[in-house]
């Protein structure tokens, strides 16, 4: 079957049969996450989405188990809800909002784009949502737990590649893109 590249279709077929992990920003609450991932569900039967936010009622159950449930998901979808930004709003941007993810979420997504796994983006913006195959990730210059990167759209991206340093490490990007954006 074809699928309009960068799609939903898209990232069920790059998954390769294995469960698609959907994880969230802190800001996520299980009441928002849980139709929405059940509405990719309904799209796609038959594709297993598993809702982080059901899967792990908090830290202290994601840090054991993390590091081995990883390895049996095909792809990762992150669900982000706008927050309020400071500063001018550009009424042309497609987003308005600030989209920010926690750093448990920053390291699921190292491991995805480490191990070459797709990942998008999925934005909510109620009463909108936006779906992005080519985003970047830019990490806060003060961080917390909660707030650790923020998500760009960035059409630069490969497909299902956000542009991102390394999250959790310090590693100088290379390669000199001088149109890739400051991260």
């Amino acid at each position: 079957m074809s699928w309009l590249p960068g799609g939903l279709g898209d990232l069920v077929s790059r998954a390769e049969g294995q469960p698609i992990y959907c994880t969230s920003s802190p800001r996520v609450r299980r009441q928002l996450a849980g139709p929405i991932v059940a509405g990719f569900q309904r799209q796609y039967p038959d594709a297993a989405f598993i809702n982080a936010r059901e899967l792990y009622r908090g830290q202290h159950e994601w840090l054991p188990r993390w590091s081995a449930d990883c390895s049996g998901y095909g792809a990762a979808i992150l669900i982000t809800f706008g927050e309020d930004h400071s500063g001018e709003i550009d009424p042309l941007a497609e987003l308005v909002e600030e989209h920010a993810i926690g750093i448990f979420a920053g390291a699921e997504v190292e491991y995805f784009v480490s191990g070459g796994r797709p990942v998008a983006w999925y934005a909510v913006e109620f009463p909108d949502a936006y779906w992005f195959a080519q985003f970047a990730i830019e990490p806060f210059f003060m961080m917390s737990s909660a707030r650790f990167a923020r998500l760009v759209p960035y059409p630069g991206a490969k497909l299902f590649a956000p542009l991102s340093p390394s999250l959790l490490r310090s590693v100088e990007l290379g390669g000199g893109d001088d149109d890739a954006p400051s991260i």
